[in-house]
């Protein structure tokens, strides 16, 4: 009798999981092909007159999404803090433990880098 309860239990615990799994893929679906269909409409609204460009299908919308958050870190929106995020913060830590020698030494290096006009000029040989 115990055992048919844990595993009527277990089932329905499951059953409550797969269906929260099928809920969230339903929603994320949704959301993604909105999301592309918004990319579809604005491209063909804006992009042929403003560049000539041709008008694209709705698939190529969505491609242009998913191309656009592999490209630019998308899904910022589910929690991510976006590129960088955690090691900005140990170098904001870090520079305030600094000196304020250490941080002008810092500076002058930067500025022998990048110069009067803002451009790298580094090892590299780009400038």
């Amino acid at each position: 009798m115990r055992e048919t309860r844990e595993v009527r239990a277990m089932t329905e615990r499951l059953t409550a999981g797969a269906m929260k799994l099928m809920i969230m893929a339903i929603v994320m679906i949704a959301v993604v092909g909105g999301m592309g269909e918004g990319v579809h409409e604005l491209w063909n609204w804006l992009m042929p007159v403003i560049f000539h460009l041709p008008l694209i299908g709705y698939w190529q919308g969505v491609g242009l999404l998913a191309l656009s958050w592999v490209l630019f870190g998308g899904f910022g929106w589910l929690g991510r803090a976006g590129h960088g995020g955690r090691h900005r913060g140990r170098m904001a830590e870090h520079w305030e433990r600094m000196t304020e020698d250490e941080r002008a030494r810092i500076r002058e290096g930067l500025r022998a880098q990048v110069g009067d006009r803002g451009q790298w000029s580094g090892a590299s040989g780009q400038g």
